[in-house]
């Protein structure tokens, strides 16, 4: 649709899903990472059709609690799934996606218990602190549990480790997944997440290839900021301008200020249909939603043109974690629709 076509059929704040880019971002890590098998963690976001187009790319899903389990129950049982809850449930391990799920991570003692006394058959992956004895979850001594778990004559696969969240510096990565791996006699096979989006990496001069080196040829990732942040953009209108500052009809229940996000704000639609593309020079706009609330930290809109009331301002990066978090805190939840390409 062209501007004047997405003016015309607005009626409130709606998410755009991308399904080429999501396609994009999958062959792109996909042939960096040749020989490597891509896991999307449901958690970063769980829209059917995002996940129907992530399972249609190749990706196997990860999935760490029950309502994640039952997204899959509409999906083949050939789509390989991941269980790297960091605690196993007795519920969880009951569910029939998780029983013949391909993988799973235990974190500590209790949890080999439990997967002995389950009906899993796949590899056993462990989780555990670094070599500093830091770490969100896991362990701080594998080897011990990979003897436990052999008695239980489970397949231990080796270790699943943790660099962190959205680390926009390759040399970091790779260092946190050094730490996370020395000491130990068992090779690394799930190097979790971290991995910015794409646009990010542009942003910073960074290859993604940078992140993948040295990787064992049969590790396991799971890139869900890389593959869907890019692919999910937010249509807002503008209800006033004041000054420098601008009024939204969208607010923080659905672009939530996370630590980790990087919002953009990509363009703005005029009300004739015109589209005025972001600037880095000229009048900045602070943003506060219907509610008077401050989003400051939402980027400053940026145009030659000043915006106006009436015109929409399309936000970029809006895919990982908002639809996961939102709410329906001082306006209701945006309307959701899938595209086979924007021209966002």
């Amino acid at each position: 649709m062209d501007g004047r076509a997405w003016q015309q059929q607005y009626r409130g704040p709606q998410f755009l899903i991308d399904r080429g880019r999501i396609r994009d971002a999958v062959a792109r890590i996909s042939a960096a990472a040749a020989g490597i098998e891509i896991f999307y963690p449901l958690k970063t976001n769980p829209h059917p059709e995002v996940l129907a187009t992530v399972v249609e790319s190749g990706c196997g899903v990860a999935i760490s609690h029950v309502a994640e389990a039952e997204l899959l129950r509409d999906f083949p049982a050939s789509v390989n799934v991941g269980v790297f809850a960091p605690c196993l449930d007795p519920e969880l391990l009951e569910h029939d996606r998780v029983r013949n799920a391909r993988y799973m991570t235990v974190n500590s003692m209790a949890d080999t218990d439990r997967v002995g006394e389950s009906a899993f058959e796949g590899e056993v992956l462990i989780r555990r602190h670094d070599a500093r004895g830091q770490g969100k979850f896991g362990c701080a001594d594998a080897e011990a549990m990979a003897v436990c778990l052999r008695t239980k004559e489970l397949r231990v696969g080796g270790l699943h480790v943790h660099a962190g969240t959205n680390i926009e510096s390759a040399q970091q990565w790779r260092q946190a997944i050094a730490a996370a791996g020395a000491g130990s006699s068992l090779t690394i096979r799930n190097y979790g997440g971290g991995l910015p989006a794409q646009s990010r990496l542009d942003e910073l001069g960074l290859a993604l290839s940078a992140y993948l080196e040295d990787l064992a040829p049969d590790a396991i990732l799971e890139p869900g900021r890389y593959i869907v942040d890019d692919a999910l953009f937010c249509l807002s209108r503008i209800l006033a301008v004041d000054d420098d500052r601008v009024f939204l009809d969208v607010g923080s229940n659905a672009l939530p200020p996370l630590a980790s996000s990087r919002y953009t704000v990509q363009r703005m639609i005029r009300r004739t249909g015109e589209i005025v593309e972001s600037s880095s020079t000229g009048p900045s706009y602070a943003l506060f939603d219907r509610g008077c609330m401050d989003i400051t930290y939402l980027p400053r809109l940026m145009c030659a043109i000043p915006p106006e009331t009436g015109d929409l301002v399309v936000f970029g990066r809006c895919g990982a974690y908002t639809y996961s978090l939102w709410s329906d805190f001082g306006a209701g939840r945006p309307d959701v629709t899938a595209h086979e390409r924007l021209f966002f």
